[in-house]
């Protein structure tokens, strides 16, 4: 009877481990990516944002660029993990690898970025641009859109090196 007791008693050391390692792991790896996310397009999208105003007003208000990377930064903190779990669904569920043509791996990329694009970035300027400077949004959401478009690989890329460097396994070498 002292030898189930012990067995059990490991089973359950080795189930809480387990739990603890997927834990740590599953933390490690939201950081990474959303830490990514917010180092590659903080500044992209703030320039970006800074231009469309300067295009529409000739003034740049830059409480409301703050308002909007701080909203972006917070909607990161919950998208940037999935963006990166959709990279590597699209990448396999499209038998895309390594040695794949630009092409695929640019359209793995594009997919799993931009179909979270522009629904989330419409909510970040409609929550942070004030309603008399609504009609910047008919300018900057297209910028902003075709600017992430424009990058996706660049981001996939960024984003891979970022993983590498922290021991997180990257969707493409």
């Amino acid at each position: 009877m002292a030898k189930l007791e012990t067995m059990v008693e490991t089973e359950k050391k080795e189930d809480l481990n387990s739990l603890i390692t997927k834990v740590k792991d599953g933390f490690k790896n939201w950081l990474v990516d959303t830490s990514a996310g917010w180092i590659f397009y903080t500044p992209l999208m703030g320039t970006v944002e800074i231009g469309t105003q300067y295009a529409t007003t000739e003034n740049i208000n830059f409480d409301e660029i703050g308002k909007t990377r701080l909203y972006a930064a917070l909607i990161h903190a919950l998208l940037m993990r999935p963006i990166g779990k959709m990279r590597k669904y699209f990448k396999e569920k499209w038998n895309v690898n390594d040695t794949s043509s630009k092409l695929k791996k640019t359209l793995v990329n594009f997919s799993s970025v931009m179909m979270f694009q522009a629904p989330v970035y419409l909510g970040i300027l409609y929550i942070s641009i004030s309603s008399e400077a609504f009609e910047k949004i008919s300018l900057t959401l297209p910028a902003g859109v075709l600017a992430v478009a424009l990058t996706t690989n660049y981001f996939g890329s960024w984003q891979d090196t970022w993983r590498t460097y922290f021991g997180v396994k990257p969707v493409f070498k």
